[in-house]
């Protein structure tokens, strides 16, 4: 499991990385607080932060405030390293978000049994968060988590005047035939392969969801231009055009696919996916 170290503090930077890879943890480090934030509203975050109270930029408190206000997709289990041991502080602490604290200068075996109490609860938001946001037949993100992402895009308040993005939506041609002709089971396999291909066409900022039947939808972030948009359309329909073999059968679909541009000035995900 990934775990960011955000500390300014190159001494305790030194023991902190010694000891997590010593448990068998992966380390990334952070040495101001908005280098800190940006790591962790990044796709790829760590879902641990070991976080420091007092750090140049942005303190553990602010971030704290901001990753609770900002972060949906995914659950940030914040430990908070803290010299202040007063119970006004550590009450200011959880109320801003941290899920628990050690102080300094903390135990070592503390420290370890924080983040296995922390790993188990990462685990278990886990769990919950693949049932309810994940399409549970081919694993793509679903309806809810897909305009959730949308919505962000729409809102996101840093955006500047050549930043765009865009919305595919997309269903399979016939796909009833195959499986009014073959059975649900193959149309199931034929889902499952379709939305394979569909990842495997983009790019590791895009978002695909399956908005339920054979319908689905891709969210394009951070395009130069319609044309970016038009080549991926173009490498997923080439993707899917190629033969399936399901249950002994050779099968073929195809892909209609219709293009939204945020260059349009949308304020609702609901208006762009249906345009």
């Amino acid at each position: 499991m990934d775990i960011l170290i955000a500390e300014d503090d190159l001494t305790s930077q030194k023991i902190l990385k010694s000891l997590l890879r010593k448990w068998g943890y992966n380390v990334r480090v952070a040495s101001n607080g908005k280098d800190a934030y940006n790591i962790l509203m990044s796709s790829n975050s760590p879902p641990i932060v070991i976080l420091d109270w007092m750090m140049p930029d942005l303190d553990g408190i602010e971030i704290c405030k901001r990753i609770r206000e900002q972060k949906e997709d995914s659950y940030t289990y914040i430990l908070l390293l803290t010299g202040k041991s007063h119970k006004k502080d550590l009450i200011e602490g959880m109320r801003a978000g941290a899920d628990d604290y050690i102080v300094k200068p903390f135990d070592s075996e503390e420290l370890e049994l924080r983040l296995k109490a922390g790993k188990r609860i990462i685990d278990l938001e886990e769990q919950l968060n693949k049932q309810a946001l994940y399409d549970q037949l081919t694993g793509l993100a679903n309806r809810t988590l897909f305009t959730r992402r949308l919505k962000r895009l729409i809102s996101r308040p840093d955006r500047h005047s050549a930043y765009q993005f865009a919305v595919l939506f997309m269903d399979l041609d016939r796909f009833k035939v195959v499986n009014d002709s073959l059975g649900h089971a193959v149309g199931d396999s034929l889902l499952i392969e379709v939305s394979q291909r569909l990842n495997n066409s983009l790019r590791s900022t895009d978002t695909a969801s399956r908005f339920g039947g054979d319908e689905f939808a891709v969210l394009l972030d951070d395009i130069l231009d319609i044309t970016d948009a038009e080549r991926i359309v173009k490498r997923i329909q080439k993707s899917l055009a190629m033969p399936y073999m399901l249950g002994g059968h050779e099968v073929f679909t195809t892909a209609s696919i219709g293009v939204a541009l945020s260059t349009y000035g949308y304020n609702m995900a609901g208006e762009m996916l249906r345009d």
